[in-house]
């Protein structure tokens, strides 16, 4: 897993003929204003509250200046969200602290979000804030059918789905909030938030893709302005099978190649279940070549390992080829494909510094207006730091940008924008 990865720090571009322009990304950072006045605690969660009724916490404001300062008045932005305790103007001499309450009564079964600026007369810039938040509670009551879901015996490395639904049995509106499973029990076809009138029913699917043998359990939790404000619907389902050996991507396309160059793709052997040994491996076609692997490997349950398959096309027109590999008396493949092509008229080179996270690879796009839209141009995670666009036509002019790809299948953000200017034929 990453947690964190940088773009690209570099983006080289070569037009055919012409000299390299050189990028490097933007760092931006967000400035935390300097306030005169410190709040504490800065924000103030409320949690659920029943519609027609109240929830007071109290706060402390400090003037953390060496001069007095004036609140002339308190701008609010949160419905719902009262100050009590605490009359404006107010001067604070330097050090001081005052306290005062904010009272939430909800209106209605909606989450809020806002807050309390203080601001002096005269002055733009405010002398302090106050988060709050808070979500009212309905009458209202949801009700899941079926109540529990069991997927019974389920082999190892298949997916199972069942539907569930959630009903409104009450009087009044209920909106949920959010809706959420786990790694291998998951579920899909719900989007929050969502307000469901009495009576009303929503139906969605729950997942489960087991990723080991024996039993497992969990439970789909839905967080509602009902009066039973979380749901929790239990999931339970057996694994069976031994362990199993796969590969991805199981297809590999790696489109047009210019004869006389090469184009990378990473693959990853997974183990799933139970310890591995990949005893063999072969490969159909010349065109095609493995590396970063050594055989016999022997991966343990949950284990992967990353290889690298390299497409050097030979002749032009299409190549495919099988990479086939052996486990006991099992085994598991992948087909491969790509095409190579002679030099066109017109070429745009790419290249740029590797990231200095760890990265299995980069993805290219490409525009033709400043700033994107962007049309992701490779079809598998790029490996090199390299990538020759054939594709450009005459007289056009073209945008591109890079971005590296983490283990977990994440971008970075993009790198700054290259540009380049195709002659007309």
């Amino acid at each position: 897993m990453f947690s964190l990865f940088r773009s690209p720090r570099r983006l080289c571009l070569l037009l055919a003929g012409s000299l390299a322009l050189v990028f490097f990304p933007n760092l931006i950072s967000a400035a935390t204003p300097s306030y005169s006045l410190r709040a504490a605690p800065s924000s103030l969660a409320f949690g659920s509250v029943k519609v027609s009724q109240s929830r007071t916490l109290t706060v402390a404001l400090t003037n953390t200046r060496l001069l007095p300062v004036t609140i002339s008045s308190i701008r609010k932005y949160a419905p719902g969200f009262a100050i009590l305790g605490l009359a404006t103007p107010l001067t604070l001499g330097a050090g001081k602290t005052v306290s005062f309450s904010i009272v939430f009564t909800p209106r209605d079964n909606q989450m809020v979000k806002g807050g309390f600026t203080f601001v002096s007369s005269g002055s733009a810039t405010p002398l302090g804030h106050i988060g709050v938040s808070g979500t009212g509670l309905t009458s209202g009551f949801l009700r899941a059918s079926p109540t529990s879901i069991n997927f019974g015996s389920v082999p190892l490395g298949k997916g199972v789905l069942r539907t569930q639904t959630l009903t409104n049995s009450g009087s009044t509106n209920v909106t949920i909030i959010g809706a959420g499973g786990g790694e291998v029990l998951w579920i899909s076809g719900i989007t929050a938030p969502m307000t469901l009138r009495p009576g009303a029913s929503v139906t969605f699917y729950a997942h489960f893709f087991p990723k080991s043998v024996g039993p497992v359990s969990g439970n789909i939790r839905i967080v509602s302005s009902a009066t039973d404000h979380i749901l929790s619907i239990p999931l339970a389902g057996n694994v069976t099978g031994a362990g199993q050996l796969s590969i991805s991507p199981a297809n590999l396309n790696f489109g047009s190649v210019l004869l006389g160059t090469s184009k990378k793709a990473i693959a990853t052997l997974s183990s799933s279940s139970a310890a591995i040994t990949i005893d063999s491996g072969s490969l159909s076609s010349s065109e095609f070549s493995v590396s970063g692997l050594s055989l016999p490997l022997s991966l343990g349950a949950g284990q992967t390992k990353s290889f690298t398959i390299t497409f050097t096309p030979q002749s032009s027109g299409a190549a495919s080829a099988r990479l086939s590999f052996k486990t006991g008396s099992n085994g598991v493949s992948a087909s491969l494909a790509g095409s190579g092509i002679a030099a066109q008229q017109h070429s745009v080179s790419l290249s740029w510094e590797p990231s200095n996270s760890q990265v299995i690879g980069y993805n290219l796009y490409r525009g033709q207006q400043s700033g994107g839209p962007y049309t992701r141009m490779n079809t598998v995670v790029e490996a090199s730091t390299t990538y020759v666009d054939n594709s450009v036509q005459g007289g056009q002019m073209y945008f591109y940008v890079v971005a590296a790809v983490a283990g977990s299948g994440k971008e970075s953000a993009y790198s700054n924008q290259a540009q380049a200017a195709i002659p007309s034929p």
